[in-house]
């Protein structure tokens, strides 16, 4: 893109000002401090890219209300100028091409390929501000920049990378909760810690299970009486409620008689009658400005009916215009078939070469290639191939299957060589037996023994009792009798008797029971008890011999099961060995059916046969199109006669003088003519359709306005009236009206609502005094009070009783508990692969990242060793990008290197103009625009300038270059430059 001149209407302090870029070699433009360098800079960038509304404000002009310009441009060999304004279409640009034709912001940004404000300003512009960044730029950023230039959705990626990092982010932190990992550890740790509790868990089930059920019975009972309070409660409320409802009911009941019975007025009356009002307006506007516009139509097109051309002129113009579009369209398909013909005839031979088939031309084309030979390669290639898969993994299967059986049959061998004989172990087992009844005869002994040692101190005991009780009774006894003997009772006389009685009945009878017990402790049969034979470690050593017994003859059954399944597999195995060994014998039939066919075939493997396939289709396709391509040269080359023919013809009739011109000549002659008719055709059919137009529309809002008015007179005739006036009057009535309607009926469900089962007008005429009705209420109102407090105890003691009983019987789902803990750690499992599934799609394109800055990194480099190198006079030959944290190093041609830090000022700025030189020329491949310098040179001496102005004018052989400096001595030391000066706007050459 080349920028060939702009006009500023307004902007910053320019005003009214033009100036050319014009030029061939770079661009100075010197002007003094705060004389509008960077102004102008910033006023190319806005025609290119726009700005912002704020910005613009900021750069509106004191002197002048315009804000905005002009740019001419030329692009890819089209000329075109760009406009924006600040007040026109929020400042979006219009572009004028050189035919005329209009177009829009988005054919701008097409024509700019995607280059925004931002990435300009990156990479085709920078100043003296911008020198400072090359001392702290580090690998990285130096990589973002290199991705930018050479990959177009670079943001794509960084939007990529970003959402991986939030996906990460999502899934797992380190020291964070939100997380999916994170949240699934706690929750395993969580269940784990009930797990525990639930195993720790003891308490007596069944008492509070009955606890539970007498606070239920008793809770029952509390909420029934709670209900039949509520109940009272209500209807007390109810009723007390009532009396203001009803004297209201009877007011807006005499109210209502006042009004008539039915007043007519239209649903929704008043907002129908705004909105037509409201629609008719703008309608009656619109229709007094389009009868003006139809008398100034009519005035124009009078004055344009007397330039037009004849029919039949204008319709053979018409005609050589359509000739000349084939004219032009057959020499681009003559030049274009000759050229096509020519490569496809050398890529035809090219690839009969390469196929090295000898095979003649005239064979190719008699080759019949069909879609069954193609599938029918395919197909033999692949059955090939699955044949010597299927081959490897029978004999695969047959090695395994001889293994498994013969490590089965050594097992079986080793383990019968263990097995002992039955006799032996049922002796092991009757020494088992023998120990058990040693040991329970034992058991049995010492229980007796315990028993015999218990009664003997029982008895000592009894006897004790036995003498104390008749001890005590002989002497309450005596003493009862003395009483009887000195008072002359006889009844005490009998009672002392009785007791001493009593006292010697008791002391026998717990005689004869010790007795009794001590012999039947004396008689019982002392068991036999054999000596026991084997000791404890002998009868362990029995019991482990046996139980490995049980276990080899449990091993050698389940490997005789395994035998039985090895055989069977055997079986199967012949049987696809058969399948497979026929396959392959139908498989070379149908080989040795193609290669008769195509003999070609005959020395090529069948895996390579798909593949010719599409080559020979692909050369029998394009030696089709060589023919065809020949026939329609031929056809275009007499079509080309019969147009110039038809031309000639046509200038004799029209114009003679034309008659020797070149047919372009004449098209452009045909072109001008049709012109000028068009444009004063084109004037006239707008000037009648917008007459026509505004005719239409004018009927239309005729029409518009009729049913607005209809519906309100409409509206008139339903309320019953003839003017607006007295329609909102009958409104004001009806609305009072049914709000008196609408609250007597609110009254009425509520007094219906105090008891819907008898009737509220009879039970309100009999109503208690206010006084009785509020005792009432206070007395059941603490009733309730209390019974719910009650109530709310009992609840709180059953839901601790039930929270005891849940816990005791989740102690019984432990084994639920431990799946789901299981379950829990699966699905931990499974987000963690998700996790280091996106962890493994960021490295790849971190990766992807580091291969396209790798890719574009060299071609930078080298540019910008080159610029260096050329800018230092050659003291500097190499410049090596950064690498981790460090900065750019530089090697002299000694072999020398430096750091930025050991460099002097003026030599990191010829560097980093060197590196931005290199952006650039590496963007300037896709996008090919101006580069801006905005006094760059602060700290160049002489000699650095004039190698840069050298550079640069080079460089603007390739790409316009723009410098705006306020050093006079950079423009000095330009040869042929083109140099403008600000102040009085004078161009110097």
């Amino acid at each position: 893109m080349f920028i060939e001149q702009a006009t500023i209407f307004g902007f910053g302090k320019w005003v009214d000002y033009t100036i050319d870029f014009s030029s061939d070699n770079a661009i100075y433009i010197f002007g003094e401090n705060e004389s509008g360098k960077s102004t102008l800079h910033t006023f190319i960038l806005f025609m290119l890219f726009g700005l912002p509304p704020k910005k613009r404000e900021f750069y509106r002009p004191k002197t002048s209300g315009k804000l905005g310009g002009r740019l001419t441009v030329q692009d890819k060999g089209i000329r075109f100028t760009i406009e924006r304004f600040h007040e026109v279409d929020n400042g979006a640009a219009k572009c004028y091409t050189s035919d005329g034709i209009q177009q829009d912001e988005q054919w701008l940004k097409n024509r700019l390929q995607g280059m925004t404000y931002a990435s300009y300003q990156s990479v085709f512009s920078f100043s003296a501000n911008d020198l400072s960044q090359v001392s702290e730029m580090n690998e990285n950023e130096l990589g973002e920049v290199i991705l930018g230039i050479g990959l177009t959705g670079s943001k794509n990626l960084y939007a990529i990378e970003r959402r991986l990092d939030d996906k990460m982010g999502d899934l797992f932190k380190p020291y964070g909760k939100k997380p999916k990992i994170n949240q699934q550890l706690s929750k395993l740790q969580d269940m784990q810690i009930r797990l525990d509790q639930y195993k720790q868990l003891e308490a007596s089930y069944y008492q509070k299970k009955t606890e539970a059920n007498n606070m239920k019975t008793a809770i029952t009972a509390t909420k029934e009486k709670l209900e039949k309070l509520t109940n009272d409660r209500l209807f007390l409320g109810k009723m007390q409620h009532a009396q203001p409802s009803i004297q209201m009911y009877k007011t807006i009941s005499k109210q209502l008689e006042d009004f008539p019975e039915h007043i007519p007025f239209p649903e929704d009356g008043i907002t129908r009658l705004e909105k037509w009002k409201e629609k008719m307006l703008p309608l009656k506007s619109e229709l007094a400005i389009l009868q003006d516009n139809e008398k100034k139509y009519d005035q124009k097109i009078k004055n344009l009916q007397m330039h037009q051309l004849e029919k039949s002129i204008l319709d053979q113009a018409e005609k050589m215009i359509e000739a000349e579009k084939r004219y032009d369209h057959l020499i681009s398909e003559q030049n274009k078939h000759k050229a096509d013909k020519d490569k496809q005839q050398i890529q035809v031979d090219k690839e009969l070469e390469e196929l090295d088939l000898h095979i003649s031309r005239e064979e190719l084309v008699s080759m019949a290639l069909s879609f069954q030979t193609e599938k029918t390669w395919k197909q033999i290639k692949v059955d090939s191939e699955q044949i010597s898969l299927e081959k490897e993994q029978l004999q695969t299967e047959q090695n395994q299957i001889d293994r498994q059986r013969h490590h089965l049959q050594q097992q079986k061998s080793v383990l019968q060589e263990k097995l002992h004989s039955d006799n032996k172990i049922h002796e092991w087992q009757e020494k088992l037996q023998a120990v058990d009844e040693f040991a329970a005869k034992n058991y049995l002994k010492t229980f007796k023994e315990q028993q015999q040692n218990d009664w003997a101190k029982q008895r000592v005991r009894k006897r004790k009792a036995a003498n104390y009780i008749l001890i005590g009774l002989v002497f309450i006894g005596m003493i009862v009798g003395m009483f009887g003997i000195l008072g002359t009772h006889t009844v005490s006389i009998f009672s002392s008797l009785l007791l001493v009685l009593l006292g010697m009945g008791q002391w026998f009878f717990q005689r004869h029971s010790i007795h009794e017990m001590d012999h039947a402790f004396m008689h019982e049969d002392d068991m036999p008890i054999r000596t026991n034979e084997i000791n404890e470690s002998e009868r362990e050593m029995i019991m482990a011999d046996l139980e490995k017994q049980h276990q080899y003859r449990n091993q050698i059954d389940a490997i005789e099961e395994q035998l039985k399944g090895l055989e069977i597999q055997y079986l199967k195995w012949e049987e696809k060995t058969y399948q497979t060994a026929e396959r392959e014998k139908r498989i070379a039939r149908q080989v040795q059916d193609q290669q008769l066919e195509y003999p070609f075939l005959s020395n090529m493997e069948t895996s390579f046969w798909p593949e010719l396939y599409y080559r020979l289709k692909s050369v029998i396709r394009m030696d089709k199109q060589v023919q065809d391509i020949a026939a329609n040269f031929n056809k275009i080359i007499c079509e080309l006669e019969q147009i110039q023919e038809q031309v000639n013809t046509f200038f004799e009739q029209a114009n003679r003088e034309m008659k020797n011109k070149s047919i372009k000549q004449k098209f452009e002659w045909i072109h001008q003519l049709l012109d000028n008719h068009h444009e004063t055709t084109k004037q006239m059919t707008y000037l009648t359709t917008y007459k026509k137009d505004a005719v239409e529309k004018q009927q239309q809002l005729q029409q518009q306005l009729q049913p607005h008015q209809m519906e309100i007179e409409k509206l008139y005739k339903l309320a019953g009236v003839n003017s607006e006036e007295a329609f909102y009057e009958k409104s004001r009535e009806l609305k009072e009206k049914q709000d008196l309607l609408q609250k007597k009926d609110s009254l009425y469900q509520q007094l219906s609502a105090i008891d819907a089962e008898q009737d509220w007008q009879h039970m309100l005429q009999n109503v208690r005094d206010e006084h009785t009705l509020q005792l009432q209420r206070d007395q059941v109102q603490e009733k309730m009070k209390q019974c719910t407090t009650d109530l709310d105890k009992k609840r709180q003691d059953l839901a601790d009783i039930n929270a005891e009983i849940t816990s005791i019987e989740g102690s019984d789902n432990i084994s639920q508990l431990m799946h789901e803990l299981e379950f829990e750690k699966e699905k931990l499992k499974q987000q963690a692969e998700q996790w280091a599934v996106v962890k493994s799609a960021k490295e790849i394109l971190l990766q992807t990242k580091r291969t396209y800055r790798n890719k574009y990194l060299n071609k930078v480099m080298e540019l910008t060793t080159d610029y260096f190198q050329e800018l230092t006079g050659g003291i500097y030959v190499h410049v090596f990008p950064p690498v981790d944290d460090s900065t750019f190093i530089v090697e002299n041609e000694n072999g020398t290197r430096f750091h930025l830090s050991e460099l002097s000022k003026g030599t990191v700025d010829q560097l980093y103009v060197s590196l931005r030189l290199a952006v650039s020329k590496s963007m300037s491949e896709k996008h090919a625009l101006p580069f801006i310098i905005d006094d760059a040179f602060v700290h160049f001496d002489s000699i650095r300038t004039k190698r840069m102005v050298h550079l640069l004018n080079r460089i603007a052989n390739d790409q316009q270059v723009i410098i705006f400096t306020c050093k006079k001595e950079v423009a000095d030391t330009a040869d042929n430059k083109s140099f403008i000066k600000l102040q009085n706007s004078i161009r110097i050459h």
